[in-house]
């Protein structure tokens, strides 16, 4: 924690990138699906018109009001986003296994040109199930988590030789792309979970790549 730029200049580095403010709505997105998740079983739970249901309620709904407007949000500020991967895909592949990184980077770009399909028709400049696009775009992103983190694992039980710092960030994206399975076969209801295992799995895969964006402060060399 100690390395990180939490000065205002810092703090404007991250959030001036379209990139750093997506992160932080994708941690509040989810988190706030996480916690609407929680309150919607504990209002179930309890008498109807107690206090206690009366105050899961109140949490419910402010929490999906707020997950929903996000979500809406970092949707429309996600127009043409996958040119960032259409443009990866002129690189060099920076895996051993091309195939395995095609896969994951194509599911991505069809889980994006759906996500932008998906928007079309919240808009209603095109027809169509909102819940089946959605279903059917998360698909591509369920497949994509699934092969990175498969990916990543064995990098991971390969990395005996590998400096900590590599293995930290290896371990970091196991980590990332695990609970992003967990979100992503949840909401193309593949492999359902629970609403509170989605909202926090996508939170603390937000909240990596947050510890992985933010500026570190520069170390000053010292004059010998």
């Amino acid at each position: 924690m100690a390395d990180f730029d939490v000065s205002l200049e810092g703090i404007h580095a991250f959030l001036g990138k379209s990139t750093g403010r997506d992160k932080l709505g994708k941690l509040v997105h989810y988190g706030a699906r996480g916690v609407a998740g929680i309150a919607a079983d504990y209002k179930e739970s309890l008498p109807k018109g107690s206090e206690g249901q009366l105050f899961a309620e109140n949490v419910h709904t402010k929490a999906r009001s707020l997950f929903v407007r996000i979500m809406n949000a970092r949707r429309t500020t996600r127009w043409l986003s996958s040119t960032g991967i259409f443009l990866a895909l002129q690189k060099p592949c920076p895996w051993d296994n091309k195939v395995a990184w095609m896969v994951a980077q194509l599911g991505m770009v069809w889980w994006q040109l759906s996500d932008h399909i998906r928007w079309l028709q919240q808009i209603k400049w095109i027809s169509g199930d909102q819940a089946q696009t959605k279903r059917i775009g998360f698909s591509g992103f369920f497949v994509s988590a699934i092969v990175s983190f498969l990916y990543n694992l064995r990098s991971l039980l390969n990395s005996k030789d590998e400096s900590e710092d590599k293995k930290h960030k290896i371990r970091l994206q196991v980590v990332k792309h695990f609970v992003t399975v967990l979100a992503a076969g949840h909401i193309s209801e593949i492999a359902m979970t629970h609403e509170a295992v989605c909202g926090f799995g996508g939170a603390i895969a937000a909240s990596i790549d947050i510890y992985n964006m933010f500026p570190r402060k520069k170390i000053e060399k010292k004059e010998e």
